[in-house]
């Protein structure tokens, strides 16, 4: 829901931080599975907090699964919540493993 433009999130029932419009179609191009519908869950999410004029289903999907597949958890002065980092997750990288810790 942290993506979502001014405009999309007007007519929400509880009001959130937006994003710009940029920044969405940045978040948009980041690695994701491929979606062709909605998931129940987001029909539901959709529902619960849209009243009238709702974003699209398939984009809240969409930007969902840029979350789930590009942000980092954060934590910091006991609070806790997952970022997305535009200009890294647009590297050019290999999402495999190809590191590992020795601790002795």
């Amino acid at each position: 829901l942290s993506s979502l433009t001014p405009q999309q999130v007007a007519s929400a029932c509880v009001p959130w931080r937006a994003v710009p419009k940029e920044t969405q179609v940045q978040a948009l191009q980041l690695h994701m599975e491929d979606t062709s519908a909605p998931s129940d869950s987001v029909l539901r999410i959709v529902e619960a907090l849209w009243n009238k004029d709702p974003p699209e289903a398939l984009l809240l999907e969409r930007l969902l699964q840029a979350w789930i597949y590009n942000s980092f958890d954060l934590s910091e002065d006991g609070k806790q919540a997952g970022v997305i980092f535009l200009a890294s997750a647009m590297m050019s990288h290999s999402c495999a493993p190809n590191a590992a810790w020795h601790l002795e």
